[in-house]
């Protein structure tokens, strides 16, 4: 019988928190890795729809107004994701 996606209403927007930099994770495929399982293994599977996934990277810094500008890049990239219907994007 397979599956049955439930959540063809919904929009999911990910918010990935990594403690190392974005190098690093390009380096050893660790953002590839987790687009793979979570947008494709967990999004899609439940049959939402692919919105925007922000990573915030190095979030374990001493800079904390260097993490806090990481967190509002992410955010507002998702947010400007939500504030656009849709149909036109």
């Amino acid at each position: 019988m397979g599956p049955h996606p439930r959540l063809q209403r919904l929009t999911t927007h990910l918010l990935p928190v990594a403690g190392d930099d974005a190098g690093l994770d390009e380096r050893h495929g660790y953002g590839h890795a987790l687009r793979t399982q979570i947008e494709h293994g967990i999004v899609d599977y439940c049959g939402s729809r692919r919105g925007v996934t922000a990573f915030v990277h190095e979030s374990e810094q001493d800079d904390s107004q260097a993490t806090a500008r990481n967190v509002d890049q992410a955010v507002t990239l998702i947010r400007d994701a939500i504030s656009v219907p849709l149909d036109a994007r």
